[in-house]
């Protein structure tokens, strides 16, 4: 690593091969959110592809244009805001608790805004001025979001604990989705964390192989909590998920949270006690959080 070209190119070739390869993991992640939930609410339709669109202006940028100082922190704390705004609704709709959600929008408005604040600032910097001049911003960007991620995963873990009645296809739903907000929020806090970390290390910029990337793993997080509802006909069971049921069913009940993704498939036979367990659950941890709370 003594070649100086080296050192000033290679953090940064990696950083554009993981860009474009969670790039592509979001992109299939977007085409089963589009196959297999066609009747989700506009709102959850809109803030998906509205984040999937953010996340190909990066990529352009990053790979065309050059335009480091937009595609990284502003366009990142964007998409990381909308990400964490919208769990911070979820919190609410399972807890009724508008302090809780407004401690999590006001820290994605922070990080939102100090992520910005890093890009309009360092659009007029030189490359060498960077790491002493936007210092602040930068820390103030990246760890009140991994505090975000951390305050967001403990809340709903909480909330969701709540949720369990004792029969265990709901109980193992909705260990898996703790499961899956622990392992989701501890990854993007880390990685936060590691970033500010490499960003005071003296010699090649390897904070930007994370920082190029970090907004795409909040988008996949995203799309995983809305995919986690999907199912693959033929798929085996564990002894740690009993929901996971080999099932195709029509059109009409796709925002049940077993769905099959062969189109065409005729529905199969179920057995009625199979899907009376999962119901409730699928009213409050699905999209259809306003229509439960109506019928409560």
């Amino acid at each position: 690593m003594d070649n100086p070209a080296i050192q000033l190119s290679g953090p940064h070739i990696l950083a554009y091969f993981f860009n474009w390869g969670l790039y592509g993991v979001l992109t299939v992640q977007v085409y089963l959110y589009y196959t297999a939930f066609p009747n989700d609410r506009w709102g959850s339709k809109a803030l998906v592809y509205l984040v999937y669109v953010l996340e190909l202006l990066q990529t352009i940028i990053l790979t065309r244009m050059r335009l480091t100082w937009f595609g990284v922190p502003v366009l990142t704390a964007i998409a990381s805001g909308l990400v964490q705004s919208f769990f911070g609704w979820r919190i609410y709709m399972l807890s009724n608790s508008k302090v809780a959600a407004v401690v999590v929008w006001a820290l994605a408005l922070v990080q939102c805004g100090a992520g910005t604040a890093q890009g309009i600032w360092a659009s007029s910097l030189k490359t060498s001025e960077l790491p002493q001049v936007t210092r602040p911003t930068l820390i103030t960007w990246l760890l009140t979001a991994a505090v975000n991620d951390v305050i967001i995963a403990v809340l709903l873990t909480i909330y969701l604990s709540r949720r369990k009645s004792g029969m265990s296809e709901t109980d193992a739903l909705v260990t898996r989705i703790i499961r899956l907000v622990v392992e989701t929020g501890t990854l993007t806090a880390v990685l936060a964390v590691v970033t500010i970390v490499l960003f005071f290390v003296p010699g090649p910029a390897y904070y930007t192989i994370i920082a190029d990337s970090i907004g795409k793993v909040y988008s996949n997080n995203l799309m995983v909590m809305f995919n986690r509802r999907i199912t693959i006909a033929g798929a085996r069971r564990t002894s740690d998920s009993t929901t996971d049921h080999s099932v195709s069913m029509s059109r009409q009940q796709r925002s049940s949270l077993r769905i099959s993704l062969h189109p065409g498939a005729a529905p199969k036979e179920q057995n009625q006690s199979d899907d009376l367990p999962l119901k409730p659950m699928a009213a409050h941890l699905s999209d259809e959080f306003d229509d439960e709370r109506r019928r409560a």
